[in-house]
């Protein structure tokens, strides 16, 4: 429940800050540079490290979780930023301004990239940790499709009713089917037992 609870409050938290951002800075950046091109460029630039800050506040709050089931779960924290910008950038190179469509999957594409490249990046620390962590990157892009889709149909009220089924997804991923491997697999040194 806390995972669900969580994850659910920050990616909210996170999504609403990178769009009213994006609204915010980007009317005056758009209308105070005469180059229409310039200023666009202007904005994407502003937003990457945006990106960052919402993927660092998901993974934060994940952490939370996570800290009492991996070993250096602080790295889940940078994981999950890098996602968020890698996601970023990607859908930047893909669907560059002045290109990218308004229509649903326009929107939506992007947000997919993104749960794509941050499952991804979470899937290079879990796999130390989980037996079938590869489950992760698919699941991580499901729930990422979940969330954005009930935002994008329902608002905000639609968004937090399917993040939380997302969330609920992904916590039970983690928590059933992948089942953890132990601290100190055979082969990759003693344990904390066996020193000294």
């Amino acid at each position: 429940m806390w995972w669900i609870s969580l994850t659910t409050l920050s990616t909210i938290t996170a999504m609403i800050m990178v769009v009213l951002v994006v609204v915010g800075l980007g009317l005056p950046v758009l209308g105070g540079l005469g180059d229409e091109q310039m200023a666009s460029m202007a904005l994407q630039v502003a937003l990457a490290p945006l990106f960052a800050l919402g993927g660092a506040i998901v993974g934060g709050a994940q952490w939370l979780i996570l800290r009492g089931q991996i070993q250096r779960a602080g790295w889940w924290v940078l994981a999950t930023a890098g996602g968020w910008m890698a996601g970023y950038l990607w859908s930047y190179l893909l669907f560059p301004p002045g290109d990218a469509s308004t229509s649903f999957l326009g929107v939506l594409l992007p947000w997919l990239l993104n749960g794509l490249a941050t499952g991804l990046c979470q899937w290079l620390l879990l796999r130390n940790h989980y037996y079938r962590s590869a489950l992760w990157v698919p699941t991580a892009t499901l729930a990422m499709a979940i969330g954005t889709t009930g935002w994008l149909i329902g608002g905000t009220f639609g968004g937090a009713f399917l993040w939380l089924a997302a969330a609920a997804l992904s916590g039970w991923i983690l928590l059933r089917v992948l089942p953890p491997r132990p601290f100190w697999p055979e082969g990759r040194g003693a344990g904390p037992r066996d020193e000294g």
